[in-house]
């Protein structure tokens, strides 16, 4: 029988502030790199395009309100600084950017939530 294992986790913050309601988080580093076709190579490689660090969080809503005002900060076009931090070795990766997508949701037998995405410079793990 194969050994039990835990597995990790990610804690986000904003501007510093731990996101301690979030239940959901999706990281991509994202470009729009352009592959390269010619007539003798076929594929030949590709141009490389800037990068940015995009992700889409889920946070719950508790009766005292958010403890994350997206709406606040895309309406004001705030720039945040958003980390991303492995429970289990410490290496984050920290960016500054924007939100985006800022909505809630709620409904018969669920919990209301707020979902919003951050768009912001590339980093790395560290």
């Amino acid at each position: 029988m194969p050994a039990v294992t835990i597995y990790d986790q990610f804690y986000v913050r904003i501007n510093g502030a731990l996101l301690a309601e979030n239940q959901e988080v999706e990281l991509s580093l994202e470009s729009d790199d352009q592959d390269v076709f010619t007539i003798a190579k076929g594929f030949a490689g590709q141009t490389p395009s800037p990068k940015k660090v995009m992700a889409s969080l889920t946070n719950v809503i508790p009766p005292a309100g958010f403890e994350f005002d997206a709406f606040q900060k895309q309406t004001d076009s705030e720039v945040v600084t958003a980390q991303f931090q492995s429970a289990s070795t410490g290496k984050s990766l920290t960016s500054q950017g924007f939100i985006r997508r800022a909505r809630i949701g709620a409904g018969v037998g669920r919990t209301a939530s707020l979902s919003f995405e951050f768009h912001g410079g590339p980093g790395l793990f560290q």
